[in-house]
């Protein structure tokens, strides 16, 4: 369970960010160009600034919970559409949480989310993608369906081979819109 340990990122630093962690303000992640364990989830990211931690009571997060924010497109495009569930994910992907699970044990996933965008942000999706680059499973995190909060799930039985899954998020041609990660819960 998931609502995001502001000791461990102030101890990954800056292995995980930008600058200095700082309580008080956004902590830009960095460009990793691997794997980076914190927290027991996986960041990679080859563009600096596409995810944004936001410490409980910081500038950027005004609430009682840690969370992630989204500061873009996952993908080097905002064109980019997720293609649909069973599909291979596209190969722009510059950025992603990956949550590590276990091959051939049953698994329930659940990501809570928000729409950070205006109204105007119409459009946006979701994805969860496998260990093997298959869309699993995505929804509309659109302002209209998001901005007061929605969550993704996923099941799967225990014949599958995942050893983990990536949170993908993209702007679906839009310019603007991300999504807060609130948190997330897996059970295996």
């Amino acid at each position: 369970n998931w609502g995001f340990d502001s000791s461990a990122y102030a101890t990954a630093d800056t292995t995980l960010f930008s600058a200095t962690y700082n309580a008080s303000a956004d902590n830009l992640i960095k460009i990793t160009g691997g794997d980076v364990l914190v927290d027991g989830l996986v960041f990679n990211s080859t563009a600096a600034s596409v995810l944004r931690y936001r410490q409980a009571g910081s500038a950027g997060n005004a609430t009682a919970s840690a969370l992630w924010n989204t500061n873009g497109s996952f993908f080097t495009s905002n064109a980019t559409l997720i293609p649909a569930v069973g599909e291979d994910l596209p190969a722009n992907v510059r950025t992603y949480i990956a949550v590590p699970v276990e091959a051939g044990k049953a698994l329930s996933l659940r990501i809570n989310y928000r729409q950070t965008g205006s109204a105007t942000a119409t459009a946006g999706k979701i994805a969860l993608v496998g260990s093997d680059g298959k869309v699993l499973a995505f929804k509309d995190a659109s302002y209209a369906n998001a901005s007061g909060g929605d969550s993704i799930t996923l099941a799967l039985d225990a014949s599958h081979t995942q050893t983990a899954v990536k949170i993908i998020y993209g702007r679906e041609t839009l310019a603007t819109g991300g999504i807060n990660i609130l948190g997330m819960v897996r059970e295996q």
